[in-house]
């Protein structure tokens, strides 16, 4: 026989202290549910004594017959699988959100890269037209031969052609040219020759610093101002790399957003002094 080792002992007190809850006492003396020794025998003993709840939930199951129970069992049974499946619809909800909120962001990514491409297209296309002799001609007509109504209408009709073709070519709204004072000389849609024409104050802006060459901007422009321009719907794109969007002005009947490229129209001996001057402002609108 050896003595108790130190593990032993540890052994033996956490056997006493387990002995202790079931039997109501601590050592050390004390009571932990402040009642005399031995008054409750386990821990369900002390919840039917102190809890009415309790109490009256186990007096009803003892009363209760089989066939309640059963049922009873079954309905709790039936009540958890309906909480796990709310779990999980919940659960498989919000990765369904997340996967879709993933997807529109890529999708509002790739529209951003292509509208910007296709305003870079724009801008390419319109760096070129002020050397068109259809725009060319038809400034020399408006400065120099206001009152030539047979070539005024000649080389309008010039440049309303090319105006369309470029509006159809690139599946944009707006094209239009302006003089140097903003009025409008000829457009690609309806006929609104002699109208101010200064979306968000582009036009004032290029008049004012022509030498800094192309503008490009992106404003909010009224829905008065769509029906007053009347342009053409498209549903289709012609071009893969084109964005098209999903629902036009003429559909909302609200304020539409444009991205705007504005040219000037330099005339190289145009000014008092025989140097470059602005001549007109070419506005495309998409």
């Amino acid at each position: 026989m050896s003595s108790p080792t130190p593990q032993d002992k540890g052994s033996t007190v956490a056997e006493s202290e387990t002995q202790s809850l079931l039997t109501g006492t601590r050592i050390g003396g004390g009571d932990p549910f402040r009642r005399e020794q031995g008054r409750y025998r386990d821990l369900s003993d002390f919840l039917y004594a102190r809890m009415s709840a309790f109490r009256g939930l186990v007096d009803f199951w003892n009363r209760s017959s089989l066939v309640t129970k059963v049922l009873l069992a079954f309905g709790l049974l039936e009540l958890l699988i309906v909480g796990l499946s709310l779990l999980e619809s919940l659960s498989f909800r919000r990765a369904l959100v997340f996967t879709r909120l993933q997807a529109a962001e890529g999708q509002l990514h790739l529209l951003a890269l292509s509208f910007a491409v296709k305003v870079d297209q724009i801008g390419t296309a319109f760096r070129l037209q002020p050397k068109n002799s259809a725009f060319t001609d038809l400034l020399e007509a408006h400065y120099w031969s206001p009152g030539n109504t047979t070539l005024w209408t000649e080389v309008k009709t010039r440049a309303k052609t090319v105006l369309q073709d470029e509006v159809y070519a690139r599946q944009m709204e707006f094209a239009t040219l302006v003089n140097s004072e903003g009025i409008i000389l000829v457009n690609a849609n309806a006929d609104r020759e002699g109208e101010s024409w200064d979306p968000s104050g582009l036009v004032s802006l290029v008049r004012d610093q022509w030498e800094r060459g192309q503008v490009k901007s992106t404003e909010v422009i009224s829905y008065a101002d769509v029906l007053t321009e009347a342009p053409p719907v498209f549903r289709e794109r012609s071009d893969i790399s084109f964005p098209t969007p999903l629902l036009h002005p003429t559909d909302t009947q609200k304020a539409a957003l444009v991205r705007w490229v504005l040219t000037p129209v330099v005339n190289a001996t145009g000014s008092s002094e025989g140097g470059p001057a602005l001549a007109g402002v070419l506005v495309a609108g998409d």
